[in-house]
């Protein structure tokens, strides 16, 4: 049976559904995760888990609350270079790392003729549907089909798309925690619409005997320097990656997923390549949706669950607000608040429409 409302679906066959899988617009991530969490289904959601962190808070707390089998859609924390990146750093290859340059080819298109005009909708769409929690408006074309990631209300913009992806590397290689201050450079970001490009960077404060990290996040046309430990002749991927700075070396993933790792310049890549360290993490040999199934029936926890995956959003999302607000962001986990910018708070939680409320 087909269904265009997922309310309908799981009202009518929900007795016979035992998971879902979601891959709407971010703005249609919570609300559908929410329901069927709470009719007991098993949830994998795309990435990212949300626009909010509000909402992402909610789903980790709903997915421990039920004990559900959950995943992220960030394909890349299944693929070996994630846990090379780890295992390289932990083994000393390149010192202790302070600092991370990520990027991305992908930009924004904000649009300036705001509000956009009213256009007829489709046969073929129901709009009303489409829009569920965001405030209403006429239709216009320039929301989608795909282009709803540059409007703030519908999605997350470059860095919630890719992001997701590409920061999970060094988030996940250097167990870091909450950052403790967030800016941005935003070309051409409005209240509405995302930015053409952005630098994003994140102070990660001192962890027990490791130095702070910066991380640096680069998108719509914006690149981190040229390494001088890149080998002559040779360019950063253009698509994206991330570069590892540690006291003794440089560290490259390449690809917007970890897709392969290597130490900087070559001649210490083929060096250690002679002595490489043994496996310290287990691998993901079947693949990121069987890594879920095989949670749902009962194996190990998948391995982008939304406690994992709950982490890496809502630092994703620190860097939005530090676009929105155009402001310095000062993050206090505990409480959920902005505590050097007060009315960014007002983005940690998203406008909803009468009907489409759900929380745990």
């Amino acid at each position: 049976p087909k269904f265009q409302d997922f309310r309908k679906m799981l009202d009518k066959h929900g007795s016979q559904i035992d998971a879902v899988a979601i891959a709407t617009p971010d703005h249609m991530h919570f609300p559908p995760a929410m329901a069927a969490m709470q009719m007991d289904k098993h949830v994998f959601l795309e990435k990212p888990l949300t626009r909010t962190i509000w909402e992402t808070r909610q789903l980790v707390k709903a997915a421990a609350k039920y004990g559900l089998a959950t995943q992220m859609g960030n394909y890349g924390h299944s693929m070996p270079g994630l846990y090379q990146c780890r295992e390289w750093i932990e083994a000393g290859a390149i010192g202790e790392v302070t600092e991370v340059h990520v990027w991305s080819s992908r930009g924004g298109s904000p649009k300036k003729n705001w509000p956009l005009p009213a256009q007829p909708v489709p046969s073929t769409l129901n709009w009303d549907l489409w829009l569920g929690p965001a405030r209403k408006r006429p239709y216009n074309s320039a929301y989608l089909p795909g282009r709803w990631r540059n409007f703030w209300d519908f999605g997350s913009g470059p860095l919630g798309d890719i992001g997701c992806h590409t920061l999970d590397a060094p988030m996940y290689a250097l167990q870091l925690g909450y950052p403790s201050v967030v800016r941005a450079e935003a070309d051409q970001a409005t209240r509405h619409c995302v930015a053409r490009s952005s630098i994003v960077t994140y102070e990660f404060p001192q962890q027990g005997d490791k130095p702070p990290v910066t991380i640096r996040w680069y998108d719509g046309g914006n690149r981190p320097p040229r390494t001088k430990q890149l080998d002559s002749g040779r360019e950063l991927a253009q698509e994206g990656g991330a570069l590892f700075y540690g006291t003794t070396g440089v560290l490259y993933a390449i690809g917007l997923k970890p897709t392969r790792v290597q130490l900087l310049p070559e001649s210490k890549m083929r060096e250690f390549l002679t002595d490489l360290p043994t496996e310290k993490y287990g691998r993901i040999k079947e693949g990121h949706y069987m890594n879920w199934i095989n949670a749902v029936k009962g194996g190990p926890a998948a391995c982008s669950n939304f406690e994992v995956a709950g982490f890496l959003t809502e630092v994703i999302n620190l860097g939005n607000l530090a676009i929105r607000a155009g402001k310095e962001i000062v993050w206090d986990a505990e409480t959920c608040k902005v505590t050097s910018v007060p009315e960014a708070n007002k983005l940690v939680k998203p406008h909803v429409r009468a009907g489409w409320e759900y929380s745990v």
